[in-house]
């Protein structure tokens, strides 16, 4: 009796993983895998298998996608892509939009905003209102710590001492995109997050103190360490192409006046190298431009044959 070949099922795992190899390298890579879940179902058709078929096919399976996923995303390439300049941004919008289709539309944001929108006028002759409005402590909760914030945000600015001045309008234009983007996902995690876990306790005193006051105070120095962090990641980027930095090296001695302690970083792609000042806010970061000549070298370095 002529065997039959491999189960329909497998044979469709494996050319549904081909389709995630590279073009150049997807026939070889379906030949070598069919070539082998055909030698391993005439073990199995044999009977040498059959206690640990099912569990061997699915190992089978599991290896064949994990080599294809290997060969498209190799791990140069994701490293390649998580120092690049739009994934930090990306991440942050993801953030928001995840929150706004869990909270249905940013309910807690539309709130506030429509108590802000509807809001009394203040009267003329500041005489105490005989009428409580309870909306205006709602207001005030959420933007008293939000003012807080942004002006904890504008100091750490102003005393950051930025390099971009010299660097042209796109990194100007990238350090404005990251910051909003990563504080309007910290200000979305307040608002919506917030508002989430107070629902949640059932306690009148543990809401206001906890998921009010506590919330608050993590919400305004969350913000700082936000923007501190975007402040920290621009000063490692490349002035050129935007990139991080790669490739550090710690040059100079801390108890050194002529030779203080620094730390040098290169542009993967050889736009340059930077000279960071390891004491913060201390020292002025030190730029050095390469020429195309560097590029070359940079590009063999990085290609599949020096590999």
């Amino acid at each position: 009796m002529t065997p039959q070949g491999p189960p329909m099922a497998y044979r469709f795992l494996l050319r549904l993983a081909s389709f995630v190899c590279p073009d150049h390298a997807r026939a070889a890579w379906r030949q070598q895998w069919e070539s082998g879940l055909r030698d391993w179902w005439i073990l199995a058709e044999r009977g040498e298998l059959t206690n640990e078929a099912s569990a061997l096919a699915a190992r089978f399976c599991r290896g064949a996608w994990a080599d294809a996923l290997e060969l498209r995303f190799r791990r140069e390439q994701l490293l390649h892509a998580l120092r690049g300049p739009w994934f930090p941004i990306l991440c942050a919008v993801s953030t928001v939009a995840t929150a706004g289709l869990l909270s249905h539309g940013f309910q807690v944001i539309r709130r506030v905003a429509g108590l802000i929108r509807h809001a009394p006028p203040l009267p003329l002759n500041l005489r105490p209102h005989i009428h409580y409005d309870p909306r205006g402590d709602i207001v005030a909760a959420y933007l008293a710590p939000l003012g807080l914030a942004l002006l904890i945000a504008v100091m750490l600015l102003v005393i950051s001492r930025l390099p971009v001045r010299a660097s042209g309008w796109r990194t100007w234009v990238h350090f404005v995109l990251k910051t909003l983007a990563v504080q309007a996902a910290v200000i979305v995690l307040w608002f919506e997050g917030g508002s989430a876990l107070r629902s949640v306790i059932q306690s009148e005193a543990l809401r206001i103190l906890g998921g009010g006051l506590v919330l608050a105070i993590l919400f305004i120095a969350g913000f700082g360490a936000a923007t501190r962090w975007c402040i920290s990641d621009q000063r490692r980027r490349c002035p050129v192409c935007l990139r991080l930095l790669d490739m550090p090296v710690s040059v100079g001695s801390w108890g050194s006046v002529f030779e203080p302690a620094t730390t040098e970083l290169l542009c993967a792609v050889g736009h340059g190298s930077l000279s960071l000042s390891e004491r913060d806010n201390t020292g002025p970061d030190r730029w050095t431009a390469l020429d195309a000549s560097w590029r070359e070298l940079f590009e063999n370095a990085s290609s599949p044959e020096a590999r």
